[in-house]
């Protein structure tokens, strides 16, 4: 292609970019959702909150946790101040603790440096990638920086008819150019929220509602009636399945928990101690390997199950049940952080992955029978 040509193309692109982004904000203008974290001037604190929170977590689920945790922790400094393990509480049935780590320990650099106004700043700071960092530096600090999340790559797979699956490889990398490439000069952080808003509230994953979609005539999938094709995105993993079986032992009233190292999923969280069946082994055997292996004692099963719930983590399907049991010995901590016994009214007060917060109730119950 010769040189007046390549710049004709080029120039185009950018018209077309600049028309997309003008109506895109314009209907962001009107239909943006009031949130909790959306903020004028926007406070940079709130915002990284909002992100963490938001990431692999719905905006309905993620509201009344954001408002809990910034009525504990007010700003960064009260924070960086606070014991991992109220972050821990505060955080408890919101999922992928790692995210509450991350901002405790990201926290602490904050409040010692200041908080970073660049996308390329951020990124060095623990929990916080390209999205994240984009989605800080342009809306708290309306930096001229990309995101791309999951609503953003639908968006963008429909317009331009990026083929292949946007999570990686090819597909991945030109999203994120067109992402750089329409980000306006001034009012970035609108610009990006309102990508975001649209494939939150109308480029849905299915059945989008293209008649309302303020920049429809810019799609070139719904030009070619090719919607739904978009995103090509490549068949997941089947979920396994696993059996776990948690043991209460009692004891003068109260339950023994175990905290989970730092370094394993829910680390930093209480539970009551847990095993994975294995093949063909029946709930005694499982209790019986539980003592020896993780507390140190024996253990010897008793009646049950009293409660059961069923959640899936990182691509596994798990069942839990409870059952109660005992031990003979003192119990000692071999493969968590610590041991505790807890009262009934101090288990609503521990930082529990959201399965056993669902069988605290069963384990509250127990313990009140036998107290009397």
């Amino acid at each position: 292609m010769d040189p007046v040509r390549i710049r004709a193309v080029r120039a185009d692109g950018a018209r077309r970019a600049g028309t997309l982004a003008s109506e895109l904000a314009r209907w962001f203008a009107r239909e943006a959702r009031t949130l909790p974290w959306r903020r004028t001037p926007p406070d940079p604190y709130a915002v990284w909150l909002s992100e963490i929170m938001l990431q692999q977590t719905t905006v309905a689920a993620v509201v009344p946790y954001f408002e809990r945790f910034l009525e504990r922790f007010p700003d960064v400094e009260s924070l960086a101040r606070a014991p991992l393990e109220r972050v821990l509480e505060s955080w408890a049935g919101l999922g992928y603790y790692r995210r509450a780590r991350h901002l405790h320990a990201a926290a602490k650099e904050i409040a010692k440096r200041g908080f970073p106004r660049t996308a390329v700043a951020l990124e060095e700071l623990p929990g916080i990638g390209p999205y994240t960092a984009g989605a800080i530096a342009s809306i708290a600090f309306d930096e001229r920086a990309p995101l791309v999340d999951g609503n953003v790559a639908r968006v963008l797979s429909r317009i331009y008819r990026v083929p292949g699956d946007p999570r990686g490889g090819e597909a991945r990398r030109r999203l994120w150019e067109i992402a750089g490439e329409l980000v306006p000069a001034a009012g970035a952080g609108a610009h990006n929220q309102a990508l975001m808003e649209l494939g939150a509230l109308v480029c849905a994953p299915t059945s989008p509602r293209c008649e309302e979609c303020p920049v429809a005539r810019h799609c070139g999938a719904r030009a070619q009636g090719e919607v739904e094709r978009f995103p090509e995105l490549a068949p997941r993993a089947k979920a396994k399945s696993r059996r776990d079986l948690a043991l209460l032992v009692a004891r003068e009233g109260r339950a023994l928990f175990a905290r989970r190292r730092a370094d394993e999923v829910w680390g930093g969280l209480w539970e009551l101690p847990r095993v994975t069946l294995l093949a063909g082994e029946s709930d005694a055997d499982a209790i019986r390997r539980l003592g020896r292996e993780l507390l140190g004692c024996a253990a010897r099963p008793g009646e049950g199950p009293l409660a059961a719930t069923r959640h899936t983590v990182m691509r596994e399907r798990i069942e839990l049940r409870v059952i109660a049991g005992t031990v003979r010995g003192e119990p000692r901590a071999l493969k968590h952080e610590e041991l505790r016994w807890v009262s009934p009214r101090e288990i609503d007060g521990l930082a529990l992955p959201s399965p056993q917060r669902r069988v605290a109730a069963a384990v509250k119950k127990q313990l009140d029978q036998r107290a009397r």
